[in-house]
């Protein structure tokens, strides 16, 4: 415990220090009772420090104390919120596969439709050889009916003209 000075405003007034913080300021007349008479009004008793100090603790205990409530309430906030971003991925991951899965099955039911369209097309290519083919067939008839020398025989063997 030691004594300082200190300033405030007009007035100069003492300042007793315990460790390294200010415990009270001591007005003049204070410590003129200390310095002559030993006991001062309200001042520098072992008691009165360790009132000072426990009421300094006590403070100290709340201030920490609230700290505490409030660090565990944000943890709590962040807890709920982080609660809330789980079940928001959750329902669009589930809204993903309900879709991927919706997807798939329109595509399943339209398969036999693509494989019946697949069919008809090579179907038509098939039957548009054919009357390219049998169009080529009658013009080489008429060619050769116009040329008595040559021969039908081999033509006429082709598939495609049965």
């Amino acid at each position: 415990m030691f004594l300082s000075w200190v300033q405030i405003g007009s007035y100069r007034v003492w300042s007793i220090r315990v460790g390294s913080s200010r415990v009270r300021k001591i007005k003049l007349f204070d410590l003129f009772l200390l310095f002559f008479f030993g006991t001062p009004r309200s001042l520098c008793s072992s008691r009165y420090l360790s009132e000072l100090l426990a009421e300094k603790k006590a403070k100290n205990a709340a201030i920490k104390q609230r700290e505490a409530i409030e660090a565990f309430q944000r943890g709590r906030r962040l807890d709920a919120i982080e609660a809330q971003i789980k079940e928001r991925q959750r329902k669009l991951a589930e809204d993903q596969r309900n879709l991927l899965q919706q997807q798939a099955q329109a595509k399943a039911q339209n398969l036999p439709y693509e494989y019946y369209l697949a069919r008809k097309r090579l179907h038509m290519d098939h039957e548009a050889q054919r009357r390219q083919i049998s169009c080529v067939f009658v013009l080489l008839k008429r060619i050769l009916a116009c040329v008595p020398t040559l021969s039908l025989a081999p033509i006429e063997a082709y598939p495609a003209m049965r």
